[in-house]
C-alpha cells in the first residue's frame, strides 16, 4: 500500500508557536517491533494509544507521525470539542431526531475520552475545560436560528439556556447580540497545548512516539511492514501472527473504538490500494463493522487488519 500524499501544512501552527518549543523530535531510525501500531499522533491517533495502554498492558504501542505533534492538523484547529451540531443551517435542524441523538453521543464519548486524559495528566484549564457555548444571534434571522435550535434542544431532552439581549449585553459588554442559545456540553481547548500534553503523558506510559516519521510504505509479505524514510515496523514477537491488527489513526484510513467495556467498534472499506494520509483525508465511505469483544491481548473474531 503506497502512500501517495503525505501532510503538506501551509504554514507554522499559531498555537503551537506561543507555546514553549518542544524537546528535539525523535525520528525513526532503523527496525524496531510493535504489537499495536497507530499511524497518525493527532486526537484520533493518541486516544487510540491511550486506550490501548489501558487495555492492553505489557503490549508494546508504536506511534508514528509525519510532523511533529501539535503542527498537523489537531494543532490548527479553532479550539473547541462541540457534542452538539452545531451548523444552525444544517438540515439536521429539520427534525433528524435519531441521527442527531446518535451523533451527539458519539462526541460525548470523544469529549469525555479527552476530558479523561486531561484529568489523568494533568493539564491544565488552559488546555482543557469544560465551558458549554453561546451561539449569539446578531441579526432577526439568526434569532429565528437559535429559536429553532431550542425547539429542537428541547424535542431531544437537551438542556440550553435562552439568553436575551440584556443577558448577552451583561455577558459580552456589548449591545450587538439580540439573543443567545448556552448549551453546556462544549470544550474549549487550547489544541497544541492539549495535544502535546496527551502525547507527553502517553510516553510517561510507555507509549513510543516517533515524530517526523511519515510511513510510505505499508504492506504484508510474510508479516506487514511500515516503512518510514528512515525506518521500519513489523510485529512484535508477543502479536499473534493471525490476529495483529495495524490501526491506522488517519481518518483516510480507519476507525476504531476501544471502550471501557472492552469492545472494538470498526468502521473498515476496502482493503488494499494506496492510502491517502495527507491534507484532502476523510473523504472515504465507511462502511459498519460489527463490534468485537477483548479478551485482554486482542478483538475477539477480528483476524484481519482494518482498513478504509
Amino acid at each position: 500500500m503506497a502512500v501517495t500524499r503525505l501532510p503538506r501544512d501551509p504554514g507554522p501552527a499559531g498555537w503551537n508557536k506561543v507555546l514553549a518549543d518542544p524537546q528535539p523530535a525523535t525520528p525513526l531510525d532503523g527496525k524496531i517491533t510493535a504489537d499495536w501500531l497507530v499511524i497518525g499522533a493527532g486526537f484520533a491517533g493518541l486516544a487510540a494509544a491511550h486506550r490501548l495502554s489501558k487495555k492492553a498492558k505489557g503490549d508494546k504501542i508504536v506511534v508514528l507521525d509525519a510532523v511533529r505533534i501539535g503542527d498537523g492538523p489537531a494543532g490548527r484547529n479553532s479550539g473547541f470539542m462541540i457534542d452538539l451540531p452545531h451548523d444552525l443551517t444544517s438540515v439536521d435542524y429539520g427534525g433528524a431526531f435519531d441521527a442527531d441523538v446518535a451523533q451527539t453521543q458519539d462526541n460525548r464519548l470523544g469529549i469525555s475520552h479527552a476530558r479523561e486524559m486531561s484529568n489523568e495528566y494533568g493539564l491544565t484549564d488552559e488546555a482543557f475545560v469544560m465551558s458549554g457555548k453561546i451561539n449569539g444571534a446578531a441579526t432577526a434571522k439568526g434569532h429565528a436560528h437559535n429559536t429553532s435550535f431550542a425547539k429542537h434542544l428541547s424535542a431531544m431532552d437537551e438542556p440550553h439556556e435562552v439568553y436575551d439581549a440584556a443577558q448577552m449585553r451583561e455577558i459580552t459588554g456589548s449591545d450587538y447580540y439580540q439573543s443567545g442559545l448556552f448549551t453546556p456540553g462544549t470544550a474549549m481547548i487550547q489544541p497544541a497545548l492539549y495535544i502535546r500534553g496527551i502525547a507527553d503523558g502517553l510516553r510517561k506510559d510507555g507509549v513510543v512516539i516517533h515524530e517526523e516519521s511519515p510511513v510510505t510504505d505499508l504492506k504484508r509479505e510474510e508479516d506487514w511492514i511500515a516503512t518510514t524514510p528512515k525506518g521500519q515496523v513489523t510485529r512484535g514477537e508477543r502479536s499473534s501472527q493471525q490476529l495483529w491488527i495495524c490501526q491506522i489513526a488517519s481518518d483516510a484510513c480507519v476507525y476504531l473504538r476501544l471502550d471501557d467495556a472492552g469492545i472494538v467498534t470498526a468502521r473498515s472499506g476496502q482493503a488494499g490500494g494506496a492510502c491517502d494520509l495527507g491534507a484532502h483525508a476523510g473523504r472515504s465511505r465507511w462502511n459498519n463493522g460489527a463490534p468485537h469483544s477483548w479478551d485482554g491481548r486482542r478483538p475477539v473474531g477480528h483476524s484481519e487488519p482494518v482498513y478504509i
